[in-house]
């Protein structure tokens, strides 16, 4: 059952790497595409807060775990069934925390920056890469991942002390100047 859950939470990864790339990005129409461009205009929304986050997604997330967990009851039974989808739902919750977290705080550890600065190569340097909140993964295996040294990040959009982590720059007054 273990390996089920775990097997969730991997699936989960893919469902994020391929709702944000192509419902996100490349659809470029819908509901789904309109919210996601306006959370990069503002990727801190505007302080929402991440439980509610939660109760706004609530139904999206509903149809989605049914459609992709489904499946799994005849494949698995129903113990192995809710093992799974038990797993797509903590790679939800994860995933939502941890990405709220990258726009909302400073890392704590030198994982979290590299991981914030993996991420905001997809908001501030190269909207075509780093699609996962949570993972390279699918990026390494769909050939979307970039890697930089550095990012430059709009102090309105620098979580305080997220520029003290290598890698991640305040963009001052030199960045806005023509190249």
């Amino acid at each position: 059952m273990i390996a089920l859950f775990c097997l969730g939470g991997v699936v989960y990864s893919l469902v994020e790497y391929v709702h944000h790339r192509h419902l996100g990005h490349w659809l470029r129409r819908g509901r789904l595409f309109r919210s996601h461009m306006a959370h990069h205009a503002d990727p801190s929304e505007g302080g929402v807060g991440l439980w509610a986050k939660y109760r706004q997604r609530a139904p999206v997330v509903g149809l989605g775990l049914f459609v992709v967990g489904g499946p799994a009851f005849p494949v698995f039974g129903w113990v192995g069934g809710l093992a799974y989808l038990g797993g797509l739902f903590a790679g939800y919750l994860w995933s939502e925390a941890f990405h709220h977290a990258i726009h909302h705080r400073a890392p704590r550890n030198r994982w979290e920056a590299w991981m914030w600065r993996y991420h905001y190569v997809h908001h501030w340097k190269d909207p075509t890469s780093n699609y996962g909140f949570t993972s390279p993964l699918w990026d390494a295996v769909f050939r979307t991942y970039r890697s930089v040294s550095e990012v430059r990040v709009p102090d309105t959009q620098l979580p305080a002390g997220a520029d003290r982590w290598h890698g991640i720059r305040r963009k001052g007054a030199e960045d806005s100047k023509p190249a």
